[in-house]
């Protein structure tokens, strides 16, 4: 027995407790007794004497057993409390029991004492082992609980035998098995034959953590690839409880290795384009295609920029933009034409796509593509064949249509016109039966050379039919631009032809239909061209007709109009007018335009809006453009030598006057001729032509402001100048074009544009010039807009040299309107 035991007796006669510890220790028992009467002992002897075992009278002269009883249950719960009495009744018995009692004995019956007692201990040491079990067992849970509520992975716990004890419901998501289920497995019997012998004796007899990864059944049936981190559990005596296993289901990981093992073998041998770059555009890797396609071995492409295969088919602005698409995240896709190591040019249909690490940053770009060099052949061949003609090379009758469809769909109706012509090469039938058919072939192939020469760049010319060509003339402005293209296709194509040795002379009928004059519909509006052809063909020689019996009128007319400016110079037929310009705030004077007119024999005036064009189609625009300038010249010498006051006088210069060669020394050789001061003269053109080419007016200009003479630019605000252009010209002043003038004061954006001109001229050291001014409220705006001078009928017409002469002489101010 226990040589520890202490036993507290809570006994007033000591004859009894003698009496007890007799019958104890008759029976074996070895133990230190401590005998109390009152509560005051009895406490104090639950706190210092630490008894193993608690006897208790039931009644007592200065306490009662039930109070001790309670009193023992609050201090030492584990101890046993037997009851010790001759009085207590059966009643009394169960009650006390009822309360916590361990048991009890009858004084007269003690030869029961030592059973009772033998088997409390017994209980109580049961008891406390199975407290403190308890009590690690719920340390320990704690620490799982804690575990298990902060892992994303499976918990699996084991006893030392294998033994399923807990799992979590990560677990069960990974295998399939509920908690009950697993509890009917050891943890081995899980596992796949391979791991199964290694893994038992590292769950059994491990030290330490072990990591694994191995195959676990599924409830399923299926194998799982688990990573497995096994770590030992201990209880409070350092004893080896268990084993603690947390789990990942890595099998989409190993899956995803597997099929990374296969991609990767599929792109090196794979036919497909593979390369892989850093963020600066060097080479990390290339499969096998890339070697093909290119021609480069890996040893002369890895560590290169990728720039090596660039070549100069590509356009510089589609790098541009695949480097904004890439650099910003975006998978960037184009046919890329590249060159290969042989010098030869491949294409390729290649996507880029940047890859990010896991912070967003990119790492990488990956392009993958397919040679489509062949592919890109046979298409191009196939459309070529699909929409040009073979012979002439030009473009064939479906897709002339399709042309003609395009241009009617952007011209802008109620501004532009679209011709469509169709022209017919007369006698063809002869030349083939005549010379053969290859000679006609040639033919047919200068006619096609000639008509490209003769119409404008964007112009359409198509093989229409065997020996009939269409035309076609879109964003025309006036009829008469149309008419002078057509002039000069019958010009070209009227020229002798070359056939074999022989020279012929071939004729032409053309039929025009306009859009959209005659129709919007491409089919029907050909169908009138060809109905204008018919006519055309009525007539001898070369010849054409418009669908609108009235446009061949204007054409009749446009031609006697040609006609006749052939002979207008000798005959004297021009003349200038004089329209002054006036300082907007102070009404004086400043200047005046120089303006060709026509004379008819009638008397009456042709503005230069209808024949200058013509001049310049046929040439005659530079010999009549020197007219006006010293005839201008002239002019400011008649007044000066009459002793009238001077003003600046602006001529204007045509785009092909411009570019004349000799243009400053024609100038400077008028001005000398008729000592005029270079002071006295502007010259002026228009937007469109300085922006053809800024370098070339930036020089003529130059040498105009080094000679004095002012410069101008007319109709500004049409065209597409920029500010860093007009920054770059010596300019004087900016004429605000007249169709803003015009709509100044219903049209806010016409407003605003002409504000914006007049505050760039101010910034910019120019002054601004209005033409067109013609009521009191455009005069006001301009005014409050800051506009410096203003040209126009609300302040006088156009004069003749005399009543310009006039108008000097008088010191003419526009404080008041003038009437015309």
């Amino acid at each position: 027995m226990d040589t520890e035991l202490r036993i507290l007796i809570l006994e007033d006669s000591a004859t009894d407790a003698e009496l007890v510890q007799h019958a104890l220790r008759r029976e074996g028992f070895t133990f230190d007794m401590r005998r109390v009467e009152t509560g005051e002992e009895f406490g104090a002897a639950l706190l210092d004497y630490g008894p193993g075992l608690i006897l208790s009278d039931y009644s007592l002269p200065s306490f009662d057993g039930l109070t001790a009883l309670r009193l023992a249950q609050e201090t030492l719960p584990d101890v046993p409390f037997i009851f010790i009495s001759g009085t207590l009744g059966e009643e009394r018995a169960i009650e006390i029991l009822k309360m916590g009692a361990t048991d009890y004995v009858l004084k007269d019956r003690l030869s029961r004492l030592a059973p009772i007692v033998h088997r409390a201990l017994q209980e109580a040491r049961e008891r406390i082992v199975h407290r403190r079990t308890q009590e690690a067992l719920r340390k320990s849970e704690e620490i799982y609980r804690r575990i298990v509520e902060t892992a994303q992975e499976g918990v699996w716990i084991v006893n030392t035998e294998g033994e399923t004890i807990f799992v979590n419901s990560r677990m069960s998501e990974i295998l399939g098995y509920t908690d009950m289920e697993f509890r009917g497995f050891r943890m081995v019997e899980l596992m796949d034959a391979s791991a199964r012998h290694r893994a038992s004796i590292d769950l059994e007899r491990q030290a330490g953590r072990v990591e694994h990864e191995l195959r676990l059944r599924h409830r399923d049936g299926s194998l799982r690839w688990v990573s497995m981190a096994t770590s030992p559990l201990f209880d409070d005596r350092n004893r080896q409880i268990g084993v603690l296993s947390m789990i990942n289901d890595v099998t989409a990981r190993k899956q995803a290795e597997d099929e990374r093992n296969k991609l990767w073998a599929a792109v090196e041998t794979g036919g497909d384009w593979v390369l892989i770059t850093d963020i600066r555009g060097t080479v990390e890797y290339a499969n096998r295609a890339v070697e093909h396609i290119s021609g480069y071995g890996k040893d002369e492409i890895l560590g290169r920029n990728t720039r090596m295969f660039k070549s100069e088919k590509q356009d510089d602005s589609l790098y541009r933009q695949m480097w904004k698409d890439i650099l910003a995240g975006k998978s960037f896709r184009s046919m890329v034409v590249n060159r290969k190591k042989d010098n030869n040019v491949f294409h390729l249909d290649l996507t880029i796509t940047p890859l990010m690490d896991e912070s967003g940053t990119i790492v990488n770009f990956v392009a993958t593509g397919k040679d489509i060099s062949e592919k890109k052949l046979m298409e191009e061949r196939l459309n070529y064949l699909a929409y040009n003609d073979l012979l002439t090379g030009l473009a064939n009758r479906s897709l002339f249509f399709d042309r003609l469809q395009q241009a009617i769909t952007i011209t802008n109706p109620g501004k532009k016109l679209v011709f469509a012509a169709i022209i017919d090469l007369q006698r063809f039938k002869y030349i083939n039966e005549t010379f053969g058919v290859s000679a006609g072939d040639e033919i047919l192939k200068e006619v096609a050379r000639r008509l490209t020469d003769a119409v404008r760049p964007g112009d359409t010319v198509a093989r229409y039919g065997g020996n009939s060509f269409g035309v076609i003339l879109p964003e025309i402005g006036e009829t008469r631009d149309g008419i002078l293209i057509i002039e000069r296709v019958i010009t070209h194509l009227s020229r002798p032809y070359q056939c074999g040795h022989e020279e012929l002379i071939n004729t032409f009928s053309v039929g025009i239909a306009i859009a959209p004059t005659d129709s919007n519909a491409p089919q029907v509006l050909m169908r009138h061209a060809e109905a204008a052809l018919f006519r055309a063909k009525d007539k001898k020689g070369n010849s054409y007709r418009f669908y609108t019996p009235g446009m061949n009128i204007i054409a009749t007319d446009f031609l006697a109009m040609e006609k006749n400016l052939y002979h207008a110079l000798e005959a004297n037929e021009f003349v200038l007018q004089y329209q002054p310009y006036f300082d907007i705030r102070s009404g004086e004077l400043k200047g005046m335009e120089a303006l060709i007119r026509w004379r008819q024999k009638d008397g009456s005036l042709i503005l230069p809006g209808d024949f200058i064009p013509i001049l310049e189609e046929t040439g005659q625009i530079v010999a009549v453009g020197d007219w006006v300038i010293k005839t201008a010249c002239e002019q400011i010498a008649a007044w000066r030598s009459a002793g009238i006051p001077l003003a600046p006088v602006s001529v204007n210069l045509s785009p092909t006057q411009f570019r004349q060669e000799n243009l400053v020394s024609q100038i400077i050789a008028h001005l000398a001729a008729y000592d005029v001061p270079t002071g006295l003269i502007t010259i002026e053109i228009t937007e469109n032509i300085f922006i053809r080419d800024i370098d070339y007016t930036r020089q003529i200009f130059e040498q105009f402001r080094a000679l004095g003479i002012h410069l101008s630019i007319d109709d500004f605000g049409t065209g597409y100048s920029s500010l860093s252009y007009l920054a770059r010209l010596p300019l004087d002043n900016l004429k605000i074009d007249i169709s803003f003038i015009v709509n100044l004061v219903r049209d806010p954006k016409a407003f605003s544009i002409a504000k914006v001109i007049i505050t760039m001229a101010h910034e910019l050291g120019m002054k601004t010039i209005a033409e067109g001014v013609e009521t009191a409220e455009q005069l006001a705006i301009l005014k409050q807009l800051g506009c410096d001078l203003v040209q126009g009928f609300f302040h006088h017409r156009s004069l003749t040299g005399d009543e310009m002469g006039a108008l000097l002489r008088e010191g003419r101010s526009a404080h008041l309107p003038t009437n015309p």
